[in-house]
């Protein structure tokens, strides 16, 4: 049996690995430079996507090729050099972005999307020629596979056809998914360590009578094993193709007026005579980025209670006097206040982003100075002082949202589901949160360090965001086990 070793294997999925993610990476980076996709031109954005899409989509649909053209060579196959699949043209990234972005218009969600349409053209080049010269293929899992992948890899070697492709494309083909699709032109060959029929067993023998249940049963044996081998990023990517219906998040239609935003919030809120949705002296627009991150977030999860409040915090109150927070969340009663000052106009807002930005660039470039400071004091204020200053110059913020209504939102909610549904989950599971937070809040912002509060709201904001790679992995799988 002529194999394809296992290393050349994962140094080609390295590879292409690498292409992708760089391509989401930049649109991503891009996207937050420009100010969120909200307040950039739409064209901009599309036409710097396709940029990066053509030029990476380019090199990895050559490395497709390259492998193509090895396996045929090591196979014996009197077949033409593969060809590269055609690269997504405008028109393609622009309806991809366009239709990510009525489900949501984080940066993170968008770049991702630059990444699948990379990944794809690696795919289409593989599949496009193997139906060319009738070879057969199968889709190889690597790393944390979600239990779809897995399915897929179940099925073993198939002979391409027409109908293995939707308009062309090769399907199923997501961001963050090391998977790769192979090809061989004999019997006798095959991936190192594939084994089609031990997937379909792990998925079968999974726990559980429907889909979901299967799923979340493997993700969390998977975790498990990893776990107990040392292994720390479990990141991996969640088999939404089993269960559409339960993540596809409400489309959101901003309202036209102050009063058509409040009478859209009550539904997040328990309603009658005490409680009050005002959003009275906010911009509108600013309103709308307040809603939509409810109406994303609470799709998505069943908390025990619903908001009792959302308002602006009393200024002359002992609670908000001379506070500079964004916004807040009062556990217990299910309260939530935002900072009127901050959203009552553009000129305001923008005001608030300039004197963040420049107290941040005032303080990073004498981070060092200041915590070797510290470094020399003692006591429990000192030492959260020098966490603060260690967390701000390991992840290069003092708050995941920086200055961003729709972030500072979901930051929020991070808390009410911290109060009414993740907190009973830990109990159930046995999470250690105050371990979590001691290994993992000053890998996330400088404000996670404050307390495991705002550990789980600013670890929640990222997961929202897409950035689970330094989040605990742990905390990561209750998010998503507790999505609908």
């Amino acid at each position: 049996m002529a194999d394809i070793a296992l290393n050349d294997w994962i140094n080609f999925k390295d590879k292409m690995a690498r292409l992708s993610q760089t391509a989401a990476d930049k649109l991503t980076d891009y996207i937050n430079r420009g100010g969120g996709y909200a307040n950039m031109d739409i064209k901009d954005i599309v036409g710097y996507a396709t940029a990066l899409v053509q030029k990476y989509g380019e090199g990895e649909g050559a490395l497709a090729a390259m492998m193509y053209d090895a396996i045929a060579e090591l196979n014996g196959a009197a077949v033409p050099p593969a060809e590269i699949a055609p690269l997504p043209t405008y028109g393609d990234v622009a309806k991809a972005i366009q239709g990510a972005a009525k489900t949501s218009e984080l940066s993170g969600y968008l770049g991702a999307v630059a990444g699948r349409l990379v990944k794809q053209v690696g795919a289409d080049t593989t599949l496009q020629n193997a139906e060319r010269d009738g070879a057969q293929f199968a889709w190889i899992p690597m790393g944390d596979t979600c239990a779809f992948c897995l399915t897929l890899a179940s099925r073993g070697w198939q002979y391409m056809s027409k109908q293995a492709m939707k308009n062309g494309h090769a399907e199923h083909i997501h961001a963050n998914c090391d998977c790769q699709y192979a090809v061989r032109f004999n019997k006798n060959t095959n991936v190192e360590g594939y084994d089609p029929d031990k997937y379909k067993k792990m998925y079968y023998d999974a726990d559980g009578n429907t889909p979901k249940e299967r799923i979340n049963a493997m993700r969390r044996e998977f975790y498990a094993k990893n776990k107990a081998n040392g292994i720390k990023d479990l990141e991996g990517s969640v088999a939404e193709e089993l269960n559409v219906s339960a993540r596809m998040i409400p489309t959101f239609t901003p309202a036209s007026t102050i009063s058509e935003a409040e009478q859209f919030a009550t539904q997040f809120t328990t309603g009658g005579a005490y409680s009050k949705v005002s959003y009275a002296g906010v911009e509108l627009q600013y309103a709308n980025e307040f809603n939509r991150a409810m109406n994303d977030v609470l799709s998505q999860y069943e908390p025990k209670y619903k908001l009792r409040n959302i308002e602006p915090m009393n200024m002359r109150s002992k609670q908000f006097k001379g506070s500079t927070a964004d916004a807040a969340y009062k556990w217990g009663s299910c309260d939530l206040f935002y900072n009127k000052g901050y959203f009552k106009s553009t000129k305001d807002f923008q005001k608030h982003r300039e004197q963040y930005q420049t107290l941040l660039d005032q303080v990073m470039p004498n981070v060092d100075m200041v915590i070797e400071k510290y470094e020399g004091e003692t006591g429990f204020f000192a030492k959260k002082r020098l966490d603060y200053m260690k967390a701000l110059k390991a992840s290069g913020r003092s708050n995941v949202s920086e200055a961003d209504p729709y972030g500072t939102m979901v930051h929020e909610i991070g808390h009410y589901l911290d109060d009414n549904l993740f907190g009973s989950e830990y109990r159930k599971r046995g999470f250690d949160l105050a371990a979590s937070f001691q290994n993992y809040s000053g890998k996330i912002s400088a404000y996670a360090t404050e307390s495991k509060q705002e550990y789980v709201a600013e670890s929640f904001l990222m997961y929202w965001k897409g950035e689970k790679s330094t989040l605990d992995p742990e905390l990561v799988q209750i998010f998503e086990e507790l999505r609908k």
